[in-house]
């Protein structure tokens, strides 16, 4: 348990030298008792939204007592659910074969049992975050939330979707979490996977907004980087960092996409606020010259019923920016909020597979 603390605790910090404030942890329960660990001995500086694996969520319901109440940085806000596995490994679920096969990937539960699984969570008050890479899996998934309407399911990836499903994330309430930093490493391979027309509609940001969806950006770390510059670089210029380009007409400017990461609700005096302080304006980024800086500051504003939960001056940083955030930021970016509850973040960052 020790252990795991320490690597919370690690985690945290370096969230926090990224300018993270909320994370929506993917983890295992051992991971959700090493967070309320630590809040209980530290105080945890970030607020994490946490999501029960399908397998283990059982477990939780009939434990929930030994869990609950939670502090106000955590909470429990979903069932994380697998539903097929990854591109490079052919093992996302395609409605097609991949190119030069006849293999479609993997399919990882049959319709019944998912559809039980969503209901379970449902009549617990818990939407279902799922795991879907492929189209087949997208459209399982939106078929899956159809049968648990009322509630904020999301698709985790979404990376390929069928023209066809695109309007129904809109018209079902779903939410569209994606990953754009993940084009930095699948580029290279998506053309030999998926061929020519499916790798042009991959990661489909800008159609998903087109029609209205509800779009998110994260990062899926530690699978890749947790830094949000790169995401946005990623979502702007839609290449690598060596400059190789994924085809497709699914960029979007910057500051949209420093929106989808960070987002601003409502920026007023008065209002609780995280605040992260770059040395560079991210919205004035381009993906020529992207930010390549770290943030200087990173505070975690307090909910109503606390004082500011912590500041944080990211250990790299003291070297190179000194002790205190410039008088005049260049730039700053906050995600404020109402005066009540739900507190939104600076930055967001998804952690889990």
């Amino acid at each position: 348990v020790e252990e795991r603390i320490a690597v919370v605790r690690d985690a945290v910090e370096e969230f926090l030298e990224f300018g993270i404030t909320e994370v929506q942890d993917h983890g295992m329960l051992a991971d959700l008792e090493a967070l309320l660990a630590l809040d209980r001995t530290e105080g945890l500086p970030i607020r994490v939204g946490f999501s029960i694996r399908d397998h283990e969520l059982a477990r939780y319901l009939a434990e929930r007592d030994r869990f609950e109440p939670l502090p106000d940085g955590i909470e429990v806000n979903g069932q994380k659910m697998f539903l097929d596995g990854a591109v490079g490994s052919r093992t996302a679920w395609l409605l097609e074969p991949y190119e030069g096969s006849t293999d479609r990937g993997h399919r990882t539960h049959g319709p019944a049992e998912a559809r039980r699984k969503v209901r379970r969570a449902a009549s617990a008050g818990l939407p279902t975050f799922f795991h879907a890479i492929g189209d087949a899996a997208v459209r399982e998934a939106l078929d899956l939330a159809a049968a648990a309407p009322g509630l904020p399911h999301r698709v985790e990836h979404a990376q390929v979707v069928h023209p066809d499903d695109l309007g129904r994330f809109a018209a079902q309430g779903v939410t569209a979490s994606m990953q754009p930093v993940h084009l930095l490493t699948d580029t290279p391979i998506l053309p030999s996977c998926l061929g020519p027309k499916r790798t042009d509609r991959c990661f489909p940001v800008r159609s998903l907004l087109r029609t209205g969806a509800r779009v998110i950006l994260g990062s899926d770390t530690p699978v890749e980087t947790l830094d949000p510059m790169k995401g946005l670089f990623a979502a702007a210029a839609r290449k690598t960092l060596g400059g190789r380009e994924l085809p497709g007409d699914e960029t979007i400017p910057v500051e949209t996409a420093l929106h989808l990461y960070f987002a601003f609700p409502s920026l007023a005096p008065g209002c609780p606020a995280d605040l992260s302080v770059w040395p560079e304006d991210p919205a004035r980024a381009t993906p020529e010259a992207p930010v390549a800086r770290r943030p200087n500051f990173a505070s975690v504003g307090p909910s109503p019923s606390e004082g500011m939960r912590g500041n944080r001056f990211p250990r790299e940083n003291h070297r190179s920016a000194g002790p205190h955030p410039p008088a005049v930021p260049a730039a700053a970016s906050g995600r404020g909020s109402p005066p009540h509850p739900p507190h939104p973040s600076a930055a967001r960052a998804e952690r889990g597979h």
